[in-house]
């Protein structure tokens, strides 16, 4: 489970469903049983049956209201994978009223969700923007530091609020900064309808690039995400092309420069995939020592680290083989070849 949170690694959701279930026989309104059953059904990309789980979890007990709050978390973003923004925007909004773990967090992932319904009407562009200037507002510090999550809402709140918002990053960049994409992956009927929605706002940005200030932003954001798609539907190629993309417009952002670091980690983590353990090498360490200030650098750690042992891992294995059992790949297969 905290594999999958962090992004460190794939865990055994079969193993876990597997002892899962016979706790769920022996005690079959066990909470928390049913809300690690749920988790595990996320992980497997099996929303359906995840969202029937939680409900049980709230419904079987009245007394632990924290779990209640888990487990609206975790049916929030079930409805974000289904793309099914009003259904997450009720559990984003009862978690900002209920929860006091982190309001900004939960308001501004509650504007995120809202500014992804179509059509944008002026009353529904003026709530985004109440929601956002609240966001702000509950910013916390603890032991005189800020939370990196808190402080990129309220930076993406401010870009919002000066800028505007494209339609369909906002809420599908929290996807990948929470690691869904690890989950998504395993269901291409998931991924599918939100490729055609980047594909839509890359043609939208297009249309605009000559009179919007934060063009290079929001166009990288999407080809960030978009990479990260191409590379879930194993077309590695088109995901390298993506990746490449973001880097060559490093000079122009202004609000998305966390792009550039995440960016070199993902071709790391395509070329690690694909046995191209020397470029993945290069990307990974271009990586860590990436010296330009930017935000959510913790979280991309977590997945750095796990990289280099998975190279360090595959390059043990490699000098193990005698000569001639193995190579590395001068080049990622085309589509076509896999």
């Amino acid at each position: 489970m905290i594999h999958k949170a962090k992004g460190t690694g794939d865990g055994d959701p079969d193993y876990s469903e597997k002892k899962l279930g016979e706790c769920l026989q022996k005690y079959p309104n066990g909470v928390i049983f049913l809300f690690l059953a749920g988790r595990t059904k996320t992980i497997s990309a099996k929303i359906d049956e995840a969202i029937s789980l939680y409900k049980q979890a709230i419904a079987c007990q009245e007394e632990w209201v924290q779990v209640h709050h888990v487990c609206y978390w975790e049916l929030m973003w079930c409805h974000v994978f289904k793309l099914s923004w009003s259904e997450a925007v009720l559990y984003a909004e009862r978690l900002s009223r209920d929860s006091k773990w982190s309001k900004t967090i939960y308001l501004y992932q509650q504007a995120a969700f809202l500014s992804m319904y179509q059509p944008q009407t002026p009353e529904l562009k003026a709530k985004v923007k109440e929601i956002f200037n609240q966001v702000p507002v509950h910013k916390q510090r603890i032991a005189g530091k800020s939370i990196p999550l808190e402080k990129f809402s309220v930076q993406k709140a401010r870009k919002s609020l000066q800028h505007g918002w494209s339609s369909s990053l906002a809420g599908l960049e929290l996807i990948y900064l929470w690691n869904g994409f690890s989950i998504l992956s395993k269901d291409r009927q998931l991924l599918d309808p939100i490729l055609v929605l980047i594909d839509n706002t890359l043609r939208e940005l297009r249309n605009i690039k000559g009179t919007y200030s934060c063009y290079a932003d929001d166009y990288s954001l999407a080809m960030l995400l978009k990479g990260v798609i191409q590379k879930a539907m194993n077309k590695p190629s088109q995901a390298e092309l993506c990746f490449h993309e973001v880097l060559v417009n490093e000079d122009h952002l202004d609000y998305n420069s966390y792009l550039v670091p995440y960016s070199l980690l993902e071709l790391g983590i395509l070329y690690l995939q694909h046995n191209r353990l020397q470029d993945a090498g290069s990307f990974l360490y271009q990586c860590r020592v990436y010296n330009k200030k930017y935000i959510l650098e913790n979280r991309l750690h977590f997945k750095l680290h796990a990289a280099l042992e998975r190279l360090k891992d595959k390059e043990e294995v490699g000098k193990s083989r005698r000569p001639g059992q193995g190579s590395n790949p001068a080049h990622i297969p085309s589509e076509a070849g896999l």
